[in-house]
């Protein structure tokens, strides 16, 4: 389903977006 694949997408989005953030905190 479209839904299934929409939602994986943004689990890997916010996975990488938070990985993004803890790297400016750890470079700060």
């Amino acid at each position: 389903k479209i839904s299934q694949r929409v939602s994986k997408t943004f689990q890997g989005v916010h996975s990488l977006w938070l990985g993004f953030l803890r790297a400016i905190t750890a470079g700060l």
